[in-house]
């Protein structure tokens, strides 16, 4: 018998992301203030989280800072969800 485990991509949080009555709803933000990012600890590293967080931060002009992480938001397959703050350079 052979055990698989599913192992999912780490992906920006979006609240209400297919809330189609959110005024939100299929757009990208004009600004950031944190980016969260929920991953599994299988399938991503520190170094995932922290260059992602950079990256989505960077496009608004910002830094990452990391805040914390919480289990209660994200699906099974990637039940982690780590926040960072974007703070201006």
């Amino acid at each position: 018998f052979r055990r698989v485990l599913f192992r999912s991509q780490a992906y920006i949080y979006k609240a209400d992301e297919f809330n189609r009555d959110s005024p939100t709803f299929n757009k990208d933000p004009v600004d950031r203030d944190n980016v969260q990012i929920c991953y599994s600890k299988l399938a991503t590293n520190v170094d995932e989280l922290l260059q992602m967080a950079a990256t989505e931060c960077g496009r608004y002009g910002k830094t990452a800072r990391f805040q914390g992480h919480d289990y209660l938001e994200c699906p099974l397959t990637t039940p982690a969800r780590a926040t960072f703050a974007c703070l201006r350079k």
